[in-house]
């Protein structure tokens, strides 16, 4: 919230098969969308900010 990078972390391919799309929620928590490909299917990730 202050403006400062904090950290960057490598998503799992398995898991974000093509990651398109990432907010955060008035609440906190960060959404991740991903677009399925090769068979899987597109998925949205909501993770606690707590």
């Amino acid at each position: 919230m202050d403006g400062n990078f904090k950290e960057a972390l490598k998503l799992d391919k398995n898991q974000f098969i093509q990651p398109e799309g990432i907010t955060f929620m008035p609440s906190g928590e960060l959404v991740i969308s991903s677009e399925g490909k090769k068979g899987k299917d597109a998925a949205i990730m909501i993770f606690s900010g707590q």
